[in-house]
């Protein structure tokens, strides 16, 4: 009995738990659910109206000579004296430098002395030439006789009428006289190779002679255009060696504008120049506006990740500015159809806009920017993409929480899409 009192006993105890645990559970009271209302962002928006705009570009340039010239020293010699100074506009053939031109003048004489020398040795060959051809005459007409004397000679001889050493003393006379005649000619056949070395180191001292005396004239150094004085690192007293810099100047109607081109607008200014389009700029340089125009496009590197620069040439300036001075520019580039102004507080990570759709969330939309709306307002922006349709409406609010989905209410936003001519 006692044995089925332990068996029974745990089973009795977990009976009477489960139907407490029951009993509380059916009687206690339901708590009634709870239904959070989704957030609603509340946004104003503007109707896409794609048309014809033309983008701002805000560039960064710096002025430069597109005519600038160094003039350096052909000579070495002394600086005599300082003709203009730095910052003085000159006109063409005015005297910037003067040198010491005493030791070419020197020079030149002794080149006209060795001209004269060659001039001289010329002379002679010429002498010497019909001398020998004088001679050559004289001396084919004693071989002639010597050649006779020896046939008499011989044939005295063979009626023994002279000796052998007779004969021989004739044959050695035809010899001699035949080593003269060839001796002769030689002299005659090397003048004209003489005298053509003669006259070409003539020449040659004539170049020498054109030389120093280019170098004499430019002893003094003058300016070969119209032309701003821009540095003289000489003074005088100083001496300068041949290759030295004197003086550089530029052409103050020659000034142009480099500025870097953005590489998401290369295509389009690219496209704008072949097709004669005319994208021109306005800034302002040490507090004088300017107006300018893009003229053609340079690449400093060969690969296609180098940067592209575009030249600017002045059209309106009150005055020529100065050279390697920097500025920033407002550039118009050629209209672009299919683009639409918005904010810029509507452009998310330079990239990307949100649209409304008919449920009222928003639906992210991939754009390209082409820069700003307006040159004198920076709060407008030019975008493209073939996923904005007119009508459309693009939240103008920007939202840190913006993402696809997110549930917005909108209402008419006062920016509109305007045509930027």
């Amino acid at each position: 009995m006692k044995n089925i009192l332990h068996f029974l006993t745990p089973i009795v105890i977990l009976a009477i738990a489960v139907s407490g645990f029951m009993a509380l559970k059916m009687g206690r009271e339901e708590s009634p659910l709870i239904h959070s209302d989704e957030v609603v962002w509340r946004v104003d928006a503007m109707v896409a109206t794609p048309a014809e705009n033309r983008p701002q570009l805000t560039l960064y340039g710096i002025t430069e000579a597109e005519t600038f010239s160094e003039i350096k020293s052909t000579l070495a010699a002394e600086v005599i004296n300082i003709l203009s100074h730095e910052g003085d506009q000159v006109e063409k053939g005015t005297p910037l430098v003067e040198l010491d031109s005493r030791e070419s003048a020197l020079l030149v004489l002794q080149r006209q002395a060795e001209i004269n020398e060659i001039n001289s040795q010329i002379e002679l060959e010429e002498i010497k030439y019909h001398a020998n051809v004088d001679t050559l005459q004289r001396e084919q007409q004693l071989l002639q006789l010597s050649r006779g004397e020896l046939q008499r000679i011989r044939k005295l001889k063979k009626g023994s009428m002279v000796s052998d050493s007779a004969a021989d003393q004739a044959l050695q006379e035809v010899e001699r006289q035949l080593i003269k005649v060839a001796g002769r000619q030689q002299q005659i056949d090397e003048y004209k190779p003489r005298k053509r070395r003669l006259q070409a180191q003539r020449e040659r001292l004539q170049a020498l002679l054109s030389q120093t005396r280019l170098d004499l004239e430019r002893a003094t150094l003058f300016a070969p255009y119209s032309a701003v004085v821009h540095k003289i690192p000489v003074a005088p007293g100083g001496l300068v060696r041949p290759g030295d810099l004197v003086v550089s100047l530029y052409d103050p109607g020659s000034i142009q504008i480099r500025a870097q081109i953005p590489r998401t607008s290369i295509q389009q200014v690219r496209h704008g120049l072949e097709d004669g389009k005319d994208i021109s700029m306005e800034g302002v340089v040490d507090g004088i506006p300017l107006q300018a125009k893009l003229v053609r496009l340079v690449s400093n590197q060969i690969d296609e990740v180098g940067g592209i620069e575009g030249i600017f040439t002045v059209t309106r300036a009150a005055m020529p500015p100065l050279p390697g001075r920097a500025l920033q520019l407002s550039v118009t580039l050629p209209a672009i159809a299919g683009t639409i102004v918005i904010p810029y507080e509507a452009l998310y990570e330079n990239s990307r806009v949100y649209l409304i759709d008919e449920d009222g969330r928003l639906d992210p939309v991939t754009v390209s920017t082409l820069g700003w709306g307006s040159a004198a307002d920076k709060s407008l922006i030019v975008v493209r993409s073939p996923e904005l349709k007119a009508g459309d409406r693009v939240v103008t609010t920007h939202l840190p929480e913006a993402m696809k989905g997110l549930k917005v209410n909108h209402q008419q936003s006062g920016i509109r899409d305007e045509k930027n001519e």
